[in-house]
Order: structure tokens, then C-alpha cells, then sequence
């Protein structure tokens, strides 16, 4: 027998989604056919004293959305997660793509929070299911993609609400990141690019800009904040290595302010099946892809004359080292993948910068 306040399903509405309703002592129906489950329980271990007050939760609103393609083995980490939060959100979806695994009964055996379960009839691929989470922007004045093996620390929400309430237009927040292992355990990682901030600081639309031209890195601990408007852009399907890179730079010149917070919140988890470990082993996602999204974040910093002539020449170099990085990683494992990198890569740079970057990396390894 279920316990009291459980879920049933009412019945099935043409968009595909269910309508649901609150039954007492009564087992909610077993069907596989069943699209969605609704569990609600007091949380477990949860950060927070008490539960928010309904105007706290709605105003403003947050949604979190999490797309999932066979997630079982961490989505149950990522959840508990969100429900740790000092600031919960005020929607927890869950955009099943399909999945043949376990995904759904680990869903439905967590008891910790509220989720909501929608599944696709069918498989969009990754950024097909990122670009349907994009549906709910216009339903919360904030919005987070959440992926189904990521993990975000007690007070994210809440930091990255603090920040921005006040902002009247679009905005973009991110934290520092901590990479993690399959197990969730800490892996040493160095800030890329200086030190991190003391405190919460605005970033430049230029400046975030050149940062993606140059494809430094960017795990995806982003908030948007929506303001209840529909995404300005869409990721794109067809880049799938650099699809959410690019999106955060289109983001960003649609926005008011970015936002940095200083604090690593967010938990991005390394691991041998997830998207970019595949993408690796493709030559077209792996390097193609990346001169494609430099061009396009050059193209949204809108320079011209000598200032576009040096950019682009600028980033021939850094693409020339990061494919000399890649040749160097490869080369023994698969000398055939290494050739095939130089020759593309010597198709779009040039033998003048090709040599350029191997200089740069033989000078940064000699730093090491």
C-alpha cells in the first residue's frame, strides 16, 4: 500500500504531458505507460531550517530542468543535490530522452523533493532536449539546465538569485567549478585564467565574448535569468562537442549584466561515457567544430578592419596549439587520428601558424 499522499495519474493530455492529481491511501497505478511521477516528502539532510514561505518560492521563481538520456547510474547524486539547496527551486523537471535504462524508477524512488517527470515520445538528442528545456525560460523569472551527472553545493541557488535580483533585464550567473570523478570525489584543477575574484563581480558581454572565442574553459554552472521572456537563441545541433559553449556566448549579448561569483559551487563530474569523452574519438566534433564556434563568437564581437584582422589571426594560433595539444595526446594510441588532426588543422591555419603553435606548446610545456 502506498503511504498517504501519494500521486496517481488522472489522465493523459494531447501535448503530451499528465495531468495529475493527489489521491489519499491509495496506490498509485503500476502502468509502464505511465509519463510522469510526482513524489513529495519532507527533505532528508536538507540545508535549510524550514521551508521557504510561498512568497519566498515564487517571487521570484526558479526552475531547474534536467535533461537525461540513460542517467540512472548519477541522476540520483544530482537530485540530492538540488534538494540540499538553501533555496530550493520552485520546479524540479525532469526531460527524459528516451532512456533504456533505470532512469525512470530512480526518479520515482527518490522521496526527497518534488520532481516532475516528462518524457519525450522521441529521442531529440542532447541539444534537442537542452533546446526543450529552453520551452520553460518564459515560465520562471530564472532558469537552470541542469545535466543528469552534475552535482550544484547547498547555496548555489541562492548566491546566483542574491546577485541578480535587482538586475531589470536578461542576466547570466556562473560559479567557480570543482571537477569531480565517476565516485563524486574531488580531482585537483587549477583556475584557468588567474585567479578567481574575491567577491561577486559583473564581466564585460566583450570580455565573455573573447573568452569563448578562444575556447577557454567553461563548465556549465550558468543561471539564466529569464525575467518569464522566451530564449533569445537555441543551442545548435549539429556542433555537438561545442553546442552549449556557443549557446552561453549567444546568451550573453542578449543580456544586461553577467554575472561571476567567486565561490566554486558547482560540481562538474569527469567520467568515460559522458558527451565529451565520445566526442573525442570524432575528428569533425573533436577539431572541425572548434574552429566553426571560434568564428562564431569572433562574428558576435562585431570587429572590423585591422582589429577583425587580428583576432582571426589570433585564434588560427590558439586553434593550431590546442591541435597540437590533441596531436601529441593521440599520436601513440592512434597515429592515424594524430595525421588526419594535422591535416585538417593545416587546412585552416597555414603552415605559418601551424609552426606558431607548436612553439607555444613546446614554451608552455617548458614551463611546467
Amino acid at each position: 500500500m502506498q503511504e498517504e499522499n501519494s500521486i496517481a495519474v488522472d489522465n493523459l493530455r494531447p501535448n503530451g504531458k499528465m495531468k495529475l492529481s493527489k489521491l489519499t491511501i491509495q496506490p498509485a497505478p503500476a502502468s509502464p505507460s505511465m509519463l510522469m511521477a510526482i513524489l513529495r516528502r519532507q527533505p532528508k539532510g536538507a540545508v535549510a531550517s524550514k521551508t521557504a514561505s510561498w512568497s519566498e518560492r515564487c517571487d521570484p521563481t526558479l526552475i531547474t530542468v534536467i535533461p537525461v538520456f540513460n542517467g540512472a547510474r548519477y541522476i540520483a547524486q544530482t537530485l540530492q543535490s538540488v534538494a540540499r539547496q538553501t533555496r530550493r527551486p520552485d520546479r524540479c523537471i525532469i526531460l527524459d530522452n528516451c532512456s533504456t535504462d533505470d532512469t525512470r524508477e530512480v526518479v520515482c524512488r527518490f522521496h526527497d523533493m518534488e520532481c516532475e517527470w516528462h518524457e519525450n515520445p522521441t529521442n531529440l538528442g542532447l541539444f534537442g532536449n537542452f533546446n526543450r528545456a529552453l520551452d520553460f525560460a518564459k515560465e520562471a523569472d530564472y532558469l537552470h539546465i541542469l545535466c543528469a551527472d552534475d552535482m550544484v553545493k547547498p547555496t548555489f541557488y541562492q548566491r546566483c538569485i542574491e546577485v541578480s535580483r535587482q538586475e531589470p533585464g536578461r542576466a547570466m550567473i556562473y560559479s567557480q567549478t570543482e571537477l569531480v570523478n565517476q565516485e563524486g570525489n574531488h580531482l585537483p584543477f587549477t583556475y584557468l585564467h588567474g585567479s578567481p575574484p574575491r567577491r561577486a563581480r559583473s564581466i564585460a558581454v566583450k570580455k565573455v565574448l573573447i573568452a569563448r572565442a578562444e575556447l577557454r574553459a567553461f563548465y556549465p554552472g550558468v543561471v539564466l535569468k529569464t525575467n518569464r521572456q522566451s530564449s533569445p537563441c537555441h543551442f545548435l545541433g549539429d556542433v555537438p562537442h561545442l553546442g552549449d559553449h556557443i549557446f552561453w556566448g549567444t546568451w550573453a549579448t542578449h543580456c544586461s549584466q553577467v554575472f561571476e561569483l567567486p565561490d566554486v559551487l558547482f560540481q562538474y563530474r569527469l567520467h568515460e561515457t559522458n558527451e565529451t569523452k565520445r566526442n573525442a574519438k570524432s575528428l569533425q566534433a573533436y577539431v572541425a567544430d572548434e574552429w566553426r564556434a571560434m568564428q562564431i563568437m569572433a562574428s558576435l564581437l562585431a570587429e572590423h578592419g585591422l582589429k577583425r584582422w587580428y583576432r582571426i589571426q589570433k585564434l588560427k594560433c590558439i586553434f593550431a596549439a590546442r591541435s597540437q595539444v590533441k596531436i601529441r595526446e593521440t599520436k601513440d594510441a592512434s597515429p592515424d587520428f594524430a595525421a588526419r588532426i594535422e591535416k585538417l588543422t593545416k587546412a585552416v591555419v597555414g603552415t605559418l601558424y601551424w609552426g606558431l603553435g607548436d612553439i607555444a606548446v613546446t614554451i608552455v610545456k617548458g614551463t611546467r
